[in-house]
């Protein structure tokens, strides 16, 4: 009996050794939405611009 294969076969895998999960998770305390981060990044924005951009922001 001949048994033939018309396509490539699958002869083997490799499977490579990943190192240890090193992550911690992020307890609530340490969370904050997403519009909380927007309005803080927005406020620190402001306070620079008002700080070093008068000029261009015509903020006299």
């Amino acid at each position: 009996m001949t048994v033939r294969f018309t396509n490539p076969q699958i002869l083997g895998y490799y499977l490579g050794a990943t190192a240890t999960d090193k992550s911690v998770s992020i307890s609530n305390t340490d969370f904050i939405s997403v519009f909380e981060f927007v309005t803080k990044f927005q406020e620190m924005l402001d306070d620079y611009n008002q700080k070093y951009n008068k000029h261009t922001l015509n903020l006299f």
